[in-house]
């Protein structure tokens, strides 16, 4: 078809000259004779296209209905054919449509256990690899996932474990609201969020953040998320509760009260609000409140709701200063009807603070990439050892001071030192204090 109509143009072209050349002169059929040339270029071109069009309908026809034999059936059991042009741009989509991420980070500690029983840490550890999958079904559905791999070999008896960290599905209500549920990391602090090792100074995490928030928590739930006005944000969530401990060697402990989503039994609900402003360029100001119906849960016959109140500054400014300051404070409820009083562990109220100055700058002469020097100073309680096997392990006021330094040789690779010294007159278990050193990477 497509040769028939070149000849038609063709003979087309020959006896429209032939009628120009009787009333014109020779420049101007050469000029007609041009333009009516690119004119049937174009129409040729169309043709062709259709033509492949039609011939991509005709290989989905066949790849659908003609019969697969044996030799089609691969090693898994799934039929395999030759894409076509369709399948081919819809596998196309899908990839475009499809994220994938992580991030890790290798640790050594090397401290020395000081005034009590805490022994000395000698350790190397491949702390976590945490993979990314994230997809956008349309352009206001998507769907986001992380599974991490902590201390590098899982199974019976090993150190390791395998978690889903977050797994969520989020709906756009409009250009300035959102809607989440699922599997989350709780919108609380500044590590909770953003805790990639890139983004932190200092090996570990920092002791307010991991044990009195405690960071990561991830919990099972659905909200709202968005901009109130442009630099003012807000967070609210429903998620299941803490199921805090009331008994054995993690009682009363915060940390412990995490369920992950992990088949979790017998958590009441709770309620979490944010607000942050971030209407200064390197700036964000946040205050979250989560309250627990029970956070003992719903198992036991104690009845007793807490309340936790967070909020800190997180400062970068151009200049390469920097500034992170950060409270949060436990307030948990007794129930007089059970005899249950959380102030037998020291845990009416659990509280910690720490501040952390820091510069970040070019090193230059031929050195690839970053330097950011750090100092921190936090106060938080933590849970101690009684005197005798068996006693009650009641929360005492601990002090840390840090200082280090972390190397960006690009962006999203960081290599890091730090010293400890903490500090902590009234424990029983003592304190650590010495060097550590990691590695961790983005991408």
């Amino acid at each position: 078809m497509r040769y028939v109509n070149n000849f038609l143009i063709l003979l087309l072209a020959i006896g429209f000259s032939a009628a120009v050349s009787a009333e014109e002169n020779d420049q101007d059929k050469i000029l007609k004779i041009m333009a009516m040339l690119e004119a049937q270029q174009a129409e040729i071109a169309e043709l062709k296209a259709q033509l492949d069009e039609a011939t991509g309908e005709e290989a989905v026809s066949m790849t659908t209905n003609t019969p697969q034999g044996a030799d089609a059936v691969g090693a898994g059991g799934s039929r395999w054919s030759p894409m076509s042009n369709k399948r081919k741009a819809r596998a196309a989509s899908w990839a475009e449509r499809t994220s994938v991420g992580g991030y890790g980070e290798l640790h050594s500690n090397h401290t020395n256990g000081k005034d009590g029983s805490t022994s000395d840490t000698d350790k190397t550890d491949f702390h976590r690899l945490v993979l990314f999958v994230g997809h956008e079904f349309n352009s206001w559905s998507r769907f986001a996932s992380e599974i991490e791999f902590e201390h590098s070999w899982a199974g019976d008896g090993r150190e390791g474990d395998v978690v889903v960290e977050l797994a969520w599905l989020e709906l756009d209500l409009n250009a300035n609201h959102h809607f989440r549920a699922g599997a989350d990391i709780l919108p609380v602090g500044i590590m909770n969020l953003t805790h990639e090792p890139t983004t932190f100074y200092g090996v570990e995490r920092n002791m307010v953040e991991a044990e009195i928030i405690p960071s990561t928590w991830t919990e099972a739930g659905a909200g709202f998320w968005g901009q109130v006005v442009p630099g003012i944000n807000y967070n609210l969530f429903a998620h299941t509760g803490l199921k805090v401990p009331t008994s054995g060697s993690s009682a009363m402990r915060v940390r412990s009260g995490r369920q992950k989503v992990a088949n979790g039994k017998n958590q009441d609900i709770a309620i979490l609000g944010r607000m942050t402003y971030t209407g200064v360029p390197g700036l964000e100001l946040a205050f979250t409140v989560d309250y627990q119906n029970d956070y003992t849960g719903t198992d036991d016959a104690i009845e007793a709701s807490a309340y936790l109140i967070e909020t800190h500054i997180d400062y970068k400014h151009s200049s390469g200063l920097g500034l992170r300051a950060l409270y949060a404070r436990w307030d948990f409820g007794k129930d007089s009807s059970q005899s249950f009083d959380p102030g037998l562990w020291g845990a009416s109220e659990v509280e910690g603070w720490y501040v952390e100055p820091a510069y970040r700058f070019d090193l230059g002469g031929g050195i690839p990439g970053e330097l950011g020097l750090f100092v921190r100073y936090e106060e938080f309680d933590e849970r101690d050892g009684g005197s005798a096997t068996g006693a009650i392990k009641k929360y005492v006021k601990h002090e840390m001071f840090s200082v280090g330094a972390n190397w960006w040789p690009t962006p999203n690779v960081v290599f890091k030192i730090d010293g400890q010294f903490e500090d902590a007159p009234t424990s029983k278990n003592g304190t650590q204090t010495g060097v550590n050193l990691g590695l961790g990477f983005q991408f």
